[in-house]
């Protein structure tokens, strides 16, 4: 189920978000329509509060040689950081044409649970290393505008708001309801196999 992206600035997006208590299959659900999400609209990440919900949910788009998969992450954090600073061209999906260079950790290491619970751990370098601080940073209420000075971060500030208030929305496809254990959800047959395979180009952004 693709669901309309939240575009900036929005009280949710400025929120901390609360730790999943248990992976079940709500938290699947929610995950994979995270992920269809993220894939319908070309991002490279997306996390809850970007489609409505105050949860440490994230999903990652990672690409290599042999092509492309997504980590579904559950209460994600950053237990490692590298401090040599990279300096990279980053956009967010719920500021749709947006990108300015923000600088970063070039390597860090993140511990979470993954779709079925597990705990997994994750060696991150380069732009995948990006992509993951910044879905973590929306967990705790902070976006790309926020790496930015105040007066980049205000110029962004009026064109969106203005641009909202002329109808600006990001979405696929029309959204489904917000409920997302609705198990109407489960009978709907899941695209994600179909746009990994169409995936091409570089993504929009994390």
């Amino acid at each position: 189920m693709i669901r309309e992206v939240i575009i900036w600035p929005d009280p949710i997006l400025s929120a901390k978000c609360e730790e999943v208590p248990v992976v079940d299959d709500a938290v699947r659900a929610l995950l994979h329509d995270m992920e269809e999400t993220m894939l319908a609209c070309r991002g490279a990440g997306l996390a809850a509060p970007q489609v409505g919900f105050k949860l440490r949910l994230v999903t990652v788009l990672v690409r290599s040689e042999t092509g492309a998969q997504v980590l579904k992450l559950v209460n994600p954090r950053i237990v490692k950081r590298e401090e040599a600073p990279q300096l990279m061209k980053e956009g967010c999906l719920s500021l749709p044409g947006y990108y300015e260079q923000v600088r970063r950790n070039r390597h860090v290491t993140v511990e979470s649970l993954d779709e079925t619970g597990a705990k997994v751990e994750i060696g991150a370098e380069g732009l995948l290393a990006h992509a993951l601080q910044h879905e973590i940073d929306h967990l705790d209420g902070i976006t790309l505008t926020d790496h930015l000075s105040v007066i980049k971060r205000n110029l962004a500030r009026a064109k969106f708001v203005k641009a909202k208030k002329k109808g600006m929305r990001w979405q696929a496809e029309k959204p489904e309801p917000k409920d997302f254990t609705d198990p109407t959800t489960k009978e709907r047959p899941s695209r994600v196999p179909e746009l990994l395979e169409q995936l091409a180009g570089p993504p929009k952004g994390p």
